[in-house]
Parts: C-alpha cells; sequence; structure tokens
C-alpha cells in the first residue's frame, strides 16, 4: 500500500490505527513504546532510516486515543530527504507490563548518548536474563531519567546496555527495573511512502 505523495520540503501528520491479529480488534497501547521509521530499500526500524519516530518524549508519535490503538506521526520538513525515493514505512510496538515482576533490578550510569545511541552502564545488578528487546525503566532525579527505553544492544561483558533514547542526562547510581517485552506484535502493515519533486 502507497501512501501519498510527500513533496520535498513539506511536512505531514500521518494518522496510524494499529490493530490485534485478527484485523478489526483495536489495540490497547497501553505500557506500550512505539517506533515508526520510514527507510529505502526495505522495512526497518532503526535510528539510522531515512525518518525515524517514537514515543520518547518529543519523538514525533502521539497516542490519540490509547484504548482505541490510535496514533499520529509528525513528520517535520527536515526530516523529509532531498531527493525522490520511495520509503518503506514500518510501525513496531515494544509492550511491556510494568506491573509485573521485573527480569532484572540494580544500578546504572546514565550517559546523554552519542552516535544514535545511549550506554547504560551496569554499576549494580545481574542482567544476564535481560534480551534485546526487553524494556529498561530508570528511577532517575530528573524527569527525563525516568523515561522507559528498549534496549537495542547488549555487552555483557562491558555490563552495557544500548539504548536508542538519546533524552538522558548524565547521571550516577539511577536504580532500573528490566520488564520483558515482545519487540513485534501485531503491528501496521508496511506501507510505502513516496517522497517526491514537485
Amino acid at each position: 500500500m502507497a501512501l501519498s505523495n510527500l513533496p520535498i520540503g513539506a511536512g505531514r501528520t500521518i494518522t496510524v490505527s494499529v490493530f490485534e491479529s485478527d484485523g478489526t480488534t483495536p489495540r490497547d497501547l497501553t505500557d506500550v513504546l512505539l517506533k515508526w521509521s520510514a527507510s529505502k530499500n526495505r522495512p526497518r526500524v532503526s535510528p539510522r532510516a531515512e525518518i525515524y519516530k517514537t514515543t520518547y518524549p518529543a519523538g514525533g508519535i502521539t497516542v490519540t486515543d490509547v484504548v482505541g490503538g490510535v496514533l499520529t506521526v509528525t513528520i517535520d520538513v527536515e526530516d523529509v530527504p532531498t531527493d525522490p525515493v520511495d520509503l518503506c514505512t514500518l510501525l513496531r510496538l515494544h509492550d511491556y507490563d510494568s506491573g509485573g515482576a521485573p527480569v532484572a533490578t540494580g544500578t546504572i550510569d546514565l550517559t546523554a548518548g552519542a552516535d544514535d545511541y545511549a550506554a547504560l552502564t551496569v554499576t549494580a545488578g545481574d542482567i544476564s536474563a535481560v534480551k534485546v528487546g526487553h524494556v529498561l525503566i530508570p528511577a532517575g532525579a530528573l524527569a527525563n531519567n525516568t523515561q522507559p527505553v528498549t534496549i537495542e544492544e547488549i555487552d555483557r561483558t562491558a555490563g552495557v546496555l544500548k539504548t536508542d533514547f538519546l533524552g538522558f542526562t548524565a547521571e550516577s547510581g539511577v536504580s532500573f527495573s528490566v520488564f520483558a517485552a515482545v519487540p513485534e506484535l501485531p503491528a501496521s502493515s508496511v506501507d510505502t511512502l513516496p517522497i517526491v519533486r514537485l
């Protein structure tokens, strides 16, 4: 399916409805982190995609109906490639239960992040059960240091968890909990977003 053409130098807000696997029941978006991207050649959700949006603060995705499974994706003018291209769009849901039992707890040192990822250095706690796609919730002193994030990479030797959220403020000795999550749940179909020159 192709979305309507997006002219170079223009922005747009896209409304997305998310359904369960039956295709008709709205997907409840409570305790769900959302990531949307538009990339060349193949659908992938990555901060290295041509356009990348998340539900992180000011991340470009706004849930407008939590129970009804409706959200908007805001594409800013500066997000749009400057040459004509067909981009593949994909929405990924990271679902977790913050009321359930965590798979890991401990303390971490937060960094602001660079090169698309922020490193979270584990200073206390066992992360052997932590997997890519799990959701980490820090309990920092600042509001941005309490942001739930998905774990994108794990360096068990160095005790480092990586996330694509770059909005942390450097802080040491932050308590954290990690909850099991399903990296990919029923989501919107893969669409094509044509970037065109008018």
